[in-house]
């Protein structure tokens, strides 16, 4: 090989590696924006669906249908809980869900929202990324669902769930690794939660009273626990 082939060899490579290099510059760029992005986008739902735009009779819970929603983790896998809690009744559903992709959180919620169709009028949740996720909302306004935002660090916002959450946490201690809980124990636990008698129905149950308030509004779910 001559000099000359070398050196265009060479001048050849270079431009390679040049033209690489301003690919990848591109395409960190593009992140860099789609993360400027998917930031503003968030900033603009939290405004839009702050816990401050909830009606005063949700707030304090004249009205039923309206869910509080959190994420319980494991330590030891990507597995975790769904709790949804009803305010006004304290009825609860948990579901397993593999990990927090947007895709797998927004398929368990519409799950949530197909079975108990009728009775869910707003979520309220926390501004983790799973809820704020576009997947996720796209769910609430496909179901005609409302859906708010508690105030970052304000788990006394969502009450209801996090007194619940304590309690599933009796059956279910902080290093239980939920990929090894098998959804008919779930079901066992929710149900056994579910028909504790409470004070606050009198010593009736969270079930019994989530069911008086679907028969008030004529409406039937199958399976409920």
């Amino acid at each position: 090989m001559s000099d000359k082939d070398v050196l265009a060899l060479l001048m050849t490579f270079g431009m390679f590696i040049l033209t690489f290099i301003g690919i990848v510059i591109e395409l960190i760029k593009l992140a860099q924006k789609s993360l400027k992005q998917s930031h503003s986008n968030k900033r603009i739902a939290i405004k839009e669906h702050n816990i401050e735009h909830r009606p005063l009779s949700v707030n304090n819970r004249r009205t039923f249908g309206h869910w509080e929603l959190y994420g319980v983790e494991s330590m030891q896998s990507s597995y975790l809980l769904l709790t949804f809690v009803e305010r006004k009744t304290r009825y609860a559903e948990v579901m397993l869900v593999k990990n927090k992709y947007d895709y797998t959180i927004s398929e368990a919620i519409e799950a949530f929202c197909h079975k108990y169709q009728g009775s869910v009028k707003s979520v309220t949740c926390d501004r983790g990324s799973e809820f704020l996720a576009t997947m996720t909302q796209l769910v609430f306004k496909r179901n005609h669902i409302k859906y708010y935002y508690a105030h970052a660090y304000s788990p006394q916002e969502r009450g209801s769930n996090e007194n619940f959450n304590r309690i599933l946490r009796e059956y279910f201690p902080k290093k239980t690794d939920f990929a090894h809980v098998s959804p008919v124990v779930i079901r066992q636990v929710v149900m056994s939660i579910n028909t504790r008698p409470m004070a606050l129905h009198r010593f009736k149950t969270r079930l019994s009273a989530f069911k008086r308030h679907l028969n008030d509004q004529h409406l039937r779910i199958a399976d409920i626990t």
